[in-house]
């Protein structure tokens, strides 16, 4: 099941692009918007609706290229059957009061519709376009690990050369966390040092002691100079050995509105009401 806290922000990220004023619940039949304006329930809805009816054009705009690329529908309403289900199971007799509180149940439904259908459309549109991100992010599959003294790093490379695995001489060096094979790209947060270690080769191989310094100021205005020391071993460099891997990491580096854009402009997308177009296509260039 989706994690209850994110599908809730992003109903209410939905909602809170209709204004910038605070919505402070007075009683179970009206609202009060912070400044003193007062609005019911049902006012409130139509104002939101129209002050932000460019999102449901855009979800509605998302549901029917999803059906264009050949999205099972059926399979993603039965996810959402899924969701709802578990969520009704989870909050028992307060169900109802919860899908309320977050919009009403058609509202908790559609979105979480929308994020299957966003997961679906992202994974076609990495395979439409993998040669480039590849190109992009240079991907690679390894693991990594440091230490705060050479020698120890020295000694996890001995360790190595006498047979050891890789986790086995990490941990009998000093180094105390697990390790695990994970994507390394161009943009992973790793020190400059270790990514051009990563970028020269070209097959797996296992690094020398590889010296990273970071430069810190101090209040004082003094600096200090931390200097850790990594062992990286790069252990596949064809990503369609670690396809699904490589995918999860894009989710977290491709800008979903460069997805979108894609199919905007694949599908020829054209928005014919000037203030939703006006709204869209600010953020999506793909649509006319």
């Amino acid at each position: 099941m989706k994690k209850i806290a994110v599908l809730f922000l992003l109903v209410m990220t939905l909602c809170a692009c209709t204004s910038s004023n605070k919505v402070l619940v007075s009683d179970p039949d009206s609202y009060v918007i912070e400044g003193g304006t007062n609005l019911t329930k049902q006012e409130l809805f139509e104002t939101m609706k129209y002050n932000d009816y460019s999102s449901v054009v855009l979800g509605d705009m998302i549901g029917k290229i999803a059906v264009l690329e050949g999205v099972d529908m059926s399979e993603i309403d039965n996810l959402v059957t899924k969701d709802i289900n578990d969520m009704k199971e989870q909050y028992g007799e307060s169900y109802d009061a919860v899908m309320e509180y977050y919009g009403g149940e058609s509202a908790i439904i559609q979105n979480i519709r929308l994020s299957y259908i966003g997961e679906k459309l992202s994974t076609a549109y990495y395979d439409a376009n993998i040669d480039s991100l590849v190109s992009t992010y240079k991907p690679m599959l390894g693991k990594y690990v440091y230490f705060d003294t050479v020698e120890a790093a020295e000694n996890m490379l001995k360790l190595i050369s006498e047979g050891k695995t890789y986790e086995m001489a990490a941990a009998e060096s000093g180094y105390g966390y697990s390790i695990s094979e994970s994507v390394m790209t161009d943009k992973s947060s790793l020190p400059l040092e270790v990514k051009e270690f990563i970028n020269s080769v070209d097959k797996p191989t296992l690094s020398d002691v590889i010296i990273s310094e970071t430069a810190t100021t101090n209040t004082d205005g003094t600096t200090t100079t931390n200097v850790r020391y990594y062992v990286v071993e790069v252990t596949d460099l064809d990503s369609n050995n670690f396809k699904d891997q490589f995918y999860s990491t894009l989710n977290s580096l491709v800008d979903s509105k460069d997805i979108y854009n894609f199919y905007f402009a694949k599908y020829n997308v054209e928005v014919y009401d000037q203030r939703t177009y006006d709204l869209l296509s600010s953020t999506y260039e793909g649509i006319k």
